[in-house]
């Protein structure tokens, strides 16, 4: 067993246990690499083990869950979105995201004043915008708050971070791939970081 497949193993374990719903550094995450991965390199056992890990999130998400990309609704909504977009959720996207969307919409762009990509508007509008790039319109997203959060970044170019994919913002780790016991399990600065990377150009970027 090389290198890879026991950090693998690793991430298998302990995301069983781990508290963490978030796209960045948590569960979603770990989701959403896990089964890229598995679709890649036909892994059918890891792909039914990240199945149930998805409806474990969708299961528990929070009524006060922040909106961001990082740590978030938006997060979640992106990392779904993603995965449906390469057939690997089934069903309706909107009806599979319209409590994700409509708890989302409860925080008004007009009165939020982070405009960062990670836990602000530009990571929302991105989940948005990807929605938008696959589908077209979105069936649970209403119109009036995608213009309401378009105006709100538009008022507010000079404060606003763009990235054009999400791994630009992803920090990868300082530990070398060797040294994953007891790290972070997450895409971002974590175990899952040393998986999505070696796919996310062939299968996610385009």
């Amino acid at each position: 067993m090389d290198t890879l497949d026991r950090l693998i193993s690793y991430l298998v374990l302990r995301s069983a246990t781990t508290h963490a719903l978030s796209l960045y550094h948590g569960k979603m995450g770990i989701v959403l690499t896990l089964m890229i991965y598995a679709q890649h390199y036909s892994r059918p056992h890891l792909y039914n083990y990240a199945e149930r890990l998805l409806l474990n999130v969708c299961d528990n998400i929070p009524e006060n869950m922040a909106p961001g990309l990082e740590e978030g609704l938006a997060g979640i909504g992106f990392g779904i979105t993603i995965l449906h977009k390469n057939g690997l959720v089934d069903g309706s996207l909107d009806d599979i995201l319209a409590d994700i969307d409509t708890q989302l919409m409860r925080y008004d762009p007009r009165r939020y004043s982070d405009f960062s990509f990670r836990t602000g508007l530009c990571g929302i509008k991105y989940y948005i915008d990807t929605r938008r790039k696959y589908y077209g319109k979105s069936g649970t997203i209403d119109p009036v708050y995608e213009r309401e959060l378009t105006l709100a970044l538009e008022r507010n170019k000079e404060k606003c971070e763009q990235y054009t994919h999400m791994m630009d913002d992803i920090i990868a780790p300082m530990w070398p791939i060797e040294e994953y016991k007891e790290k972070e399990l997450g895409i971002d600065n974590g175990c899952a970081y040393y998986i999505i990377k070696e796919i996310y150009d062939e299968v996610l970027s385009d």
